[in-house]
């Protein structure tokens, strides 16, 4: 989840599933910038992301470590009673195999 009140948008939770995959521990996330955590900075791109709430996208990210991870990144907006709104709830699909097996494909086919 991030802040949206907030111009940094800081993570304000993560839970296990992102802290194994992406290398975060949850204390070392909450309160950073996700384009810090996952983007390498890039936050235009993400903050282009945020400007089209219910988006559903492909996107590259890294992982703590410095690996990257092709994902599917499903974005949501949470708002308040009066229709402010406070959190967006992000949520990442793994599509490293079918970028694989995509690639795998393309150099069968220049062969």
């Amino acid at each position: 989840m991030l802040d949206a009140t907030s111009t940094a948008r800081p993570v304000t939770y993560v839970n296990p599933a992102f802290a194994a995959y992406f290398g975060w521990r949850e204390a070392d996330a909450i309160g950073r910038p996700l384009a810090t955590l996952l983007f390498r900075g890039e936050e235009s791109g993400l903050h282009g992301l945020l400007a089209a709430p219910e988006t559903r996208c492909r996107v590259k990210a890294w992982t703590k470590e410095g690996a990257l991870r092709h994902v599917e990144l499903a974005l949501g907006a949470v708002r308040s009673a009066d229709g402010k709104l406070t959190r967006w709830v992000l949520s990442f699909s793994d599509r490293s195999e079918v970028e694989q097996l995509r690639a795998e494909l393309a150099e069968l086919r220049s062969a």
